[in-house]
């Protein structure tokens, strides 16, 4: 058990006196041990270790997949009772006093199983975050974030009391931190959970048109006017950029690891099949299933634009499993190749990385003007323009433009245009 769950750490037991003082030594006297039985079986010596405790702190474990049908009798409503992509997210929590005979889903016994993990959280109570002001705006609740949870009763006046949560005390790895075992165990599950805001499409962050990296003076762009990425960032900024984006599609590596990896077979979140199902994984090394390429996994349409390849692959408007033979055929043909910086193979182009670089820059300059021009970049804001051509690179310009207004749907390895976008404009790129 970590620290953070056991009993008595988020929320104090009452330790109240009794009015009667017990003697063991007394205990062998019969009249005395009659009397101390009477009393009990009375109840004068009944504490409750609850006392006062209206409004228990919980521990936050991840996002509940939930949506209602009727609002009038479902305790889940739209936030200010507005738009349908503005809804309450629900999470589940713990609060280590009531749910000690819950397994603890950080219990180091549990944590080398991922299904045993999951299956803990399940297990646990969900609640929605309704803040005492309607206008406020709904943060994401990270794992691992200390709440207050409130219990109310629900619209229908003969419904039980439903907890929600109204206040977040401390943020996540703050103090009575978990391991980063857990952590990382409990972000995962975030994750996975896909969809998880009430009747919303909006990925799993909840709804992306409440969250933004503002301008800040901290912050700043080197040449807010620029045409160019380069002249917007810096170099050094824009380097910042780039390798953010190739830590989360590669880690970094010109060639990842993918050869026999196959595509997803069923789905995580409803365990459905894909639309994957019985294609064969990949059979070159640093290209995927899908036939996206290298350190910034990119597409055969980008490097065709970039002038590494002579053409795209007809037929194929987009990689699919359909198009998954001929575009590893394609790729893996070297007459196909424009020799455009002494690249003519996929080998070689995986063994440059200036070759990538130049392929993955002139993407992401394209998809700065077509951002730019739609009026969807904060130009004063370096941290929300790197966060936008990270979402832009994993769903196209369009992908990036409808998270901005809430929905946020995931490719087919469960990746989401948000986690992309607060991943990279986490940190500010020029600073």
């Amino acid at each position: 058990m970590t620290k953070r769950f056991l009993p008595g750490t988020l929320n104090p037991l009452y330790e109240g006196e009794s009015p009667y003082d017990v003697d063991i030594e007394e205990l062998n006297n019969p009249y005395y041990a009659r009397e101390l039985e009477k009393k009990i079986l009375e109840k004068e010596l009944e504490q409750d270790l609850f006392v006062g405790l209206t409004s228990p702190k919980a521990v936050i474990l991840g996002p509940a997949k939930f949506s209602f049908q009727n609002p009038g009798t479902d305790y889940a409503v739209p936030v200010n009772g507005t738009t349908a992509n503005k809804m309450y997210t629900w999470y589940y929590f713990r609060i280590p006093e009531i749910h000690s005979h819950l397994q603890d889903p950080c219990n180091p016994r549990l944590l080398a199983n991922k299904s045993d993990v999951y299956k803990a959280m399940n297990d646990h109570p969900i609640a929605p975050f309704i803040p005492p002001d309607a206008n406020v705006t709904i943060p994401q609740i990270a794992p691992g974030t200390v709440v207050e949870i409130s219990y109310d009763r629900g619209p229908d006046v003969g419904m039980a009391l439903f907890p929600k949560i109204v206040k977040v005390i401390s943020p996540a790895h703050g103090l009575l931190n978990i391991d980063a075992s857990c952590q990382s165990m409990l972000d995962a599950f975030s994750q996975a959970q896909g969809v998880n805001t009430v009747g919303g499409t909006s990925g799993p962050s909840g709804p992306f048109s409440s969250y933004s990296y503002p301008a800040v003076a901290s912050c700043s762009p080197k040449d807010a006017s620029s045409t160019t990425l380069e002249g917007y960032f810096g170099a050094a900024g824009l380097e910042k950029v780039m390798d953010g984006i190739a830590g989360k599609e590669s880690g970094g590596k010109l060639a990842p690891n993918t050869l026999g990896v196959k595509p997803p077979y069923k789905d995580p979140d409803t365990g459905a099949d894909t639309i994957w199902k019985g294609y064969p994984p990949s059979k070159i090394n640093g290209v995927n299933y899908a036939g996206y390429t290298g350190k910034y996994q990119v597409s055969v349409s980008i490097l065709k634009n970039a002038g590494y390849l002579k053409s795209k692959v007809a037929g194929c408007s987009r990689q699919g499993p359909t198009c998954q033979a001929r575009i590893m055929a394609h790729l893996a043909d070297d007459s196909n190749w424009t020799g455009k910086d002494g690249i003519n193979s996929i080998e070689k182009f995986l063994k440059s990385q200036p070759a990538q670089l130049s392929a993955m820059a002139k993407n992401s300059d394209d998809n700065f003007q077509e951002l730019k021009t739609a009026n969807n970049l904060d130009l004063n804001s370096p941290q929300d323009v790197a966060g936008m051509l990270a979402a832009a690179h994993l769903k196209g310009p369009r992908g990036a433009m409808e998270m901005r207004t809430g929905s946020d749907n995931a490719d087919a390895n469960k990746q989401y245009a948000s986690n992309y976008y607060k991943k990279i404009g986490g940190k500010c790129p020029t600073a």
